[in-house]
């Protein structure tokens, strides 16, 4: 039984990953095929039927839409993928992933002529309950991308900064780049104003982002915990 309550205006870590452990995206039609669920099913009055891939309408106005959650930051990894998020409508984190999973599965259930759960578990969630841990988890959730380029990476003498800025700022699936850009390049409707406050300019969050250490501060507790 899940133990976090979700809350309106509450945060929430939110993260889940492929049954085995298995690749659930395998290429960018997979990752776009998600991001364009994440944007379309993000609205009360969508329609449930999350099967109707050919139907989804990425450029419906945001003025049409009643939001179920704020996407704060969100990073796709071939096996998993994580969010921060706020609820703004009640049942809204429920609701969101429901679909998204639901939407997904089918999809790629089809695409890959499969059948049965393509999830491990329903969705892990976590309630971000401080300003420091909201803008601490999205610096974790924004520097996953550097598992795919080297594993050992939290070890200051493997990788320098230079190297981890080069390819954060190549890898696409993630919403580092509407921090860097200020705007919603992703097309997820990012609200990174809410972490970019702490911050005097995007630069300088992405020297945060970049400042680890070897120490254990950039822990979180995800799936194996």
């Amino acid at each position: 039984m899940r133990t976090v309550q979700f809350a309106t205006g509450e945060f929430f870590h939110i993260y889940n990953r492929g049954v085995d452990k298995r690749t659930i995206f395998h290429d960018s039609a997979d990752h776009q095929r998600f991001i364009t669920s994440v944007i379309e099913f993000n609205d009360r009055n969508h329609c449930h039927n999350a099967s109707r891939v050919s139907r989804l309408r990425k450029n419906r106005p945001l003025s049409q839409k009643t939001p179920l959650v704020r996407v704060l930051a969100y990073c796709l990894m071939p096996n998993h993928y994580h969010f921060l998020l706020e609820q703004v409508s009640d049942g809204g984190v429920e609701g969101f992933f429901h679909r998204l999973g639901t939407g997904y599965t089918n999809y790629y259930n089809k695409r890959y002529e499969r059948t049965g759960r393509l999830f491990e578990n329903t969705f892990k969630a976590i309630h971000v309950d401080s300003d420091e841990y909201l803008v601490h988890l999205s610096r974790y959730i924004h520097l996953n991308p550097l598992d795919l380029f080297l594993k050992d990476w939290k070890r200051a003498d493997k990788l320098s900064h230079e190297q981890a800025a080069l390819y954060l700022h190549s890898y696409r699936w993630y919403s580092f780049h509407d921090y860097m850009t200020q705007s919603n390049v992703s097309g997820v409707n990012v609200g990174f104003e809410k972490i970019l406050c702490s911050f005097s300019s995007s630069k300088d969050y992405e020297q945060f982002v970049l400042a680890w250490t070897n120490n254990d501060s950039l822990r979180i507790h995800t799936f194996d915990d």
